[in-house]
């Protein structure tokens, strides 16, 4: 269980609710990643008592959980953000959490993250599971209101 009554920061159980969307998740890897490495920068100032830092690092030893309970589920059901960018911001975030709370599994996790990405690229630079025809199309160029994407030539359809 991961709820601490004697913390007495940040969300208390809320904090390891499911969430109500995807992107939910990837906003949670982003900002409690910033958090993790925020806190490695001033861990040592000595500005938390030794009961303050165990408690920080049980809060985000949970988060961290709940991020790889997200990315595990997705990777049995072949879910494409299991295998993204997503993941490697995951991996951003446990290998700060992994490093905060001395968790070598957190640590290992994000580490295969980071490999499962490298693994992933092309010879010419490309990662393999990016569709560079819709990278190119949806991301870079606007779209008409019926629906049409504004490229050089005919219209493409979404």
């Amino acid at each position: 269980m991961c709820h601490d009554p004697n913390a007495d920061f940040g969300a208390g159980p809320r904090a390891r609710r499911k969430m109500s969307s995807n992107q939910a998740y990837y906003v949670q890897d982003w900002v409690v990643g910033a958090i993790a490495i925020a806190y490695l920068k001033i861990r040592d100032a000595g500005l938390a008592t030794p009961p303050q830092t165990e408690i920080i690092a049980h809060w985000m030893q949970c988060v961290g959980e709940q991020t790889k309970q997200y990315y595990e589920a997705h990777k049995k059901a072949a879910h494409g953000d299991s295998r993204n960018n997503h993941l490697y911001w995951a991996g951003v975030e446990l290998a700060a959490i992994g490093v905060a709370a001395n968790d070598r599994k957190d640590f290992d996790w994000a580490m295969a993250t980071y490999d499962n990405g490298v693994d992933q690229i092309q010879p010419d630079g490309m990662h393999g599971t990016w569709d560079r025809v819709r990278i190119a199309v949806h991301i870079r160029t606007p779209e008409t209101p019926s629906g049409q994407r504004m490229v050089a030539g005919p219209a493409v359809t979404a």
